[in-house]
């Protein structure tokens, strides 16, 4: 039952006097458990933050840190070496030997005389004819793919295995694999004896020029090319021109290959030295290579950029610390002109690849 309130006397005289109400506390042992607790998972959050950092930190490190180096050794496609392939008794000098165009200068030397003018325009024409593929024309300047000397400071020049002294031959050539790329011929014409055979076709002017498409002298006195003119029914062996014709009906493009790779891997990184070279008998202008881990591209923005690989020469490429995509991957392949922007003779070996 509850007491009826007190009034206040005064000014207020209903007003009532507030009865004290006595406050329930709670245990304080109950209190204390609750906030250990609290403690107890801060503290162990706070724990699996700092060590999951560590431990992604760490694995970071560990993934991004060159390791130990792994030698690989990658297949590599080479191209083939072409034998000499001149049957019979006639052959070049070295395989495959060739201008890399079909319409060829010349350029007569003014102390010819008319006669030997005549007669050598008269060799030429005589090649063309029977080629067919291969056109002369004369030319002023200074470099002409073949010189006609008259001279006699020239008779005794001897430019290698491949010029034959007092005669003539090529002046130059260019090794590229595929190919002996012939830069500059010369062609020597001299007075001859007066004992010797005269002929109305052009015999010696023939001889000489065909010199200077890298054929050698031949041990059959019926071929044009025996070492001494004794018949003025001496011709050309069809020899010759099945060669010069399978020679010069060839495009004349380049061959990009990879002709040295080696490759260190350490865990996510590549060290790597490739030589890229041209065996084709052209010039390979803007050349890329890519580096491609498991079918995806890397980026090798900077690094790939080769230029231009001249025919018979080779660009060397040095790469260190390569980023990778991740430490197990299968198959790194090195890819040349991957867009296929430079037309070549064989695409087959632009691919350098290792399998892991």
């Amino acid at each position: 039952m509850v007491p009826n309130p007190q009034k206040i006397p005064g000014r207020f005289p209903n007003a009532r006097i507030p009865q004290k109400v006595a406050a329930v506390s709670q245990p304080r042992g109950k209190m204390s458990e609750v906030r250990m607790l609290l403690k107890i998972v801060v503290v162990f959050v706070l724990l699996v933050l700092v060590v999951g950092t560590f431990t992604y930190l760490g694995y970071n490190l560990y993934m991004n840190t060159p390791g130990d180096p792994l030698r690989l050794q990658p297949e590599i496609i080479e191209p083939p070496i072409i034998e000499n392939q001149t049957t019979g008794s006639i052959r070049q000098f070295f395989q495959g030997m060739k201008f890399n165009h079909n319409n060829l200068s010349y350029k007569i030397d003014r102390a010819c005389s008319s006669d030997k003018m005549e007669r050598v325009i008269n060799a030429f024409s005589e090649l063309e004819k029977q080629v067919k593929i291969i056109q002369f024309y004369p030319t002023t300047r200074r470099d002409p793919d073949i010189e006609i000397s008259c001279s006699q400071a020239d008779k005794d020049a001897d430019y290698g295995d491949y010029f034959i002294a007092g005669e003539g031959g090529a002046r130059g050539i260019i090794p590229t694999g595929r190919y002996n790329i012939i830069t500059n011929g010369t062609i020597l014409l001299h007075e001859s004896p007066d004992q010797a055979q005269k002929c109305s076709w052009p015999n010696v002017e023939l001889h000489e020029l065909i010199h200077v498409f890298g054929f050698d002298h031949s041990t059959d006195p019926r071929s044009l090319m025996y070492p001494y003119l004794e018949d003025c029914k001496q011709g050309i062996d069809i020899e010759i021109i099945n060669k010069l014709k399978e020679l010069y009906s060839e495009k004349n493009l380049p061959d990009l290959y990879f002709s040295e790779l080696t490759i260190i891997k350490k865990r996510k990184y590549l060290d790597f030295n490739l030589t890229i070279k041209n065996s084709g008998s052209f010039n390979a202008e803007n050349v890329r290579f890519s580096v491609i881990e498991d079918g995806k591209v890397l980026d090798t923005t900077n690094i790939n950029e080769i230029g231009t690989v001249k025919f018979g020469a080779g660009i060397f490429v040095e790469i260190k610390n390569l980023k990778l995509n991740k430490i197990g991957a299968k198959q790194i392949q090195f890819v040349i002109d991957k867009s296929n922007s430079v037309k070549e003779i064989d695409e087959e070996n632009n691919i350098a690849k290792v399998t892991l």
